[in-house]
């Protein structure tokens, strides 16, 4: 079916036959012209008719810029045909779609993609075909390696993500395939997230593991370790070879902000690339969030940089996106950069305490430069009763405050002194953590948030680590490592930094159980174990936060 929308003209389930004989339907928009125009492509799991216009302009929009927009329903879903298994079949669906592409009539044999999640990922999962008439792609908000930065976090599940994201997936295969029971399963806990979460055990969640639906959901969970089956669907070392240029786009409070700092990192060659990172969760990209706004330079015109992006790729327009754009808080400015991270120096602050860290009301704090011989911290980690994420139980992700929860005793507080200058961090901030627990094994997880004169406390960024290293000294202390998200803010003279510790964030990440058994597979709540939780904070086992600062 065609239609006509004034210049635009649109082709409406336009079949392609691949090599297997699986038809795969898409629309075609385009601006009628004698001349031969280059194809924007996008492929995507959702329906066609969403074309990712959430964060989006419509297809017209790409179309009216000179391009013929193809937007494609990936195999199993919408109204192309076959099965549909995350990931496993867009490398070898997408050379041969490109390829089709490229021979379009109109078409001027060069094609360029964008899309920002699962779309971003059919991208850089066509890299590995090298498809010759790609020229340049826009993978935004997304992973090229997904079991670090789409599914687990140094080893631990991202479950509220994981959970939540596969319901959502598997409603749609439910359906296609009359599985009426299951569809209205799913239908229910995707409404009920808390359930989801709180079931046991996690490895086979229902409806998740239905029997009539595709197993991919459970496949996630059940692979805990990077083995082959992640091996085979990481496109980290196409990315870094590729030569085909990359807009980059990140978040900071994006689920996924690790694996698109990761797929920028590991690009060996970034001259031709650009990279937009701001303080924006996955959808939508406003300055308006939790009730905070960040200013009229944060709604930045990306439909219209993707153009230009492309248009210079292509050789048809002079280059504007180059290098490095970054938001920072704070001062709700955009900055430049050549790299990412800039070029930056780096603070030390050392914990310390009188021995009751505990909550906000507690004596923690972040001395500069040095360490000192001071009391070590405790706390009680029950799993049954977790510190909840950033945002609560039903986890919102972004700026969101921090103070309730930091009144907790099952929490430690450590605070700098107020700025006596203003403070800018721009980066990945770590954290060396001495500690010790009295369970087999645990998780230790940190958080940043801005703390202001009124008492509110903005949530930053986040990081976590189990005790899987090698314990050191004579008081079998464990030495954890842990690398935070990435984030961009200027602290304001008057007021502080504040770093929380605890041992969960749930349901953001699994609750560890604080014994060996897979957290994933605990039939009952009965499997948990209490632990006593210890950081220390003197000249043999200092704890040290680590501020990349301009």
């Amino acid at each position: 079916m065609n239609s006509q929308d004034y210049d635009v003209s649109v082709e409406r389930n336009v079949s392609m036959v691949l090599s297997d004989g699986t038809q795969l339907s898409s629309d075609i928009y385009r601006v009628p012209s004698e001349q031969a125009q280059p194809v924007l492509l996008m492929r995507q799991p959702y329906g066609r008719e969403i074309a990712s216009t959430v964060v989006y302009a419509q297809p017209e929009y790409f179309a009216r810029a000179g391009f013929i927009v193809i937007i494609q329903d990936v195999r199993g879903r919408g109204e192309s045909e076959g099965d549909f298994y995350t990931f496993r079949n867009e490398a070898a669906d997408g050379r041969e779609t490109i390829e089709w592409a490229a021979q379009l009539d109109g078409a001027d044999g060069r094609v360029c993609m964008y899309g920002f999640s699962y779309q971003a990922y059919t991208q850089l999962a066509v890299l590995k075909a090298k498809p010759d008439a790609l020229v340049a792609i826009a993978p935004h908000m997304a992973a090229a390696d997904l079991y670090n930065g789409w599914f687990y976090r140094n080893g631990i599940l991202r479950l509220a993500t994981t959970l939540s994201w596969g319901n959502q997936m598997l409603r749609e295969d439910a359906w296609r395939r009359g599985a009426t029971e299951s569809a209205a399963a799913l239908e229910k806990s995707y409404t009920n997230f808390k359930e989801l979460t709180h079931q046991f055990p996690l490895a086979t969640a229902e409806p998740l593991n239905n029997e009539d639906i595709p197993n991919y959901a459970v496949d996630w969970m059940a692979h805990s370790e990077k083995d082959a089956y992640w091996q085979a669907l990481d496109c980290s070392e196409a990315l870094a070879e590729s030569e085909v240029a990359v807009f980059h786009l990140a978040g900071y409070y994006d689920y996924y902000s690790e694996g698109s700092t990761l797929a920028y990192e590991c690009r060996k060659d970034t001259s031709k690339d650009f990279f937009l990172f701001g303080p924006w969760k996955h959808i939508p990209w406003e300055r308006w969030m939790n009730g905070r706004d960040f200013g009229d330079q944060l709604r930045i015109d990306t439909d219209a940089m993707l153009v230009e992006f492309f248009n210079a790729q292509l050789g048809r327009g002079e280059v504007k996106h180059q290098g490095v754009q970054y938001f920072v808080l704070g001062k709700n400015c955009w900055q430049t950069s050549a790299h990412w991270p800039p070029n930056t120096g780096s603070i030390d602050y050392y914990l310390s305490s009188g021995g009751n860290a505990n909550s906000s009301f507690g004596d923690g704090q972040l001395l500069p430069d040095t360490t000192t011989d001071s009391p070590s911290d405790h706390f009680t980690y029950d799993p049954e009763v977790p510190v909840s994420a950033p945002g609560g139980f039903i986890p919102v992700w972004g700026p969101v405050d921090l103070k309730a929860q930091q009144q907790g005793n099952n929490i430690l507080v450590y605070d700098t002194a107020p700025f006596s200058s203003e403070q800018t961090i721009v980066g990945q901030p770590e954290l060396e953590l001495s500690v010790a627990t009295t369970a087999e094994a645990t998780d230790f997880v940190a958080r940043l948030s801005w703390l202001k004169p009124d008492g509110s406390a903005t949530f930053l960024c986040m990081a976590a680590a189990s005790t899987n290293q090698e314990r050191i000294g004579e008081n079998n202390a464990y030495s954890l490592k842990l690398k935070f998200d990435a984030t961009a803010v200027c602290i304001p003279v008057g007021d502080q930094l504040r770093l929380d510790i605890a041992s969960s964030a749930f349901p953001l990440i699994a609750r560890h159980p604080n014994t060996k058994a897979d957290r994933l597979g605990l039939l009952n709540q009965s499997h948990f174990k209490r632990a006593r939780q210890t950081v220390y904070h003197d000249t043999a086992r200092p704890s040290r936060l680590k501020l990349p600062t301009l």
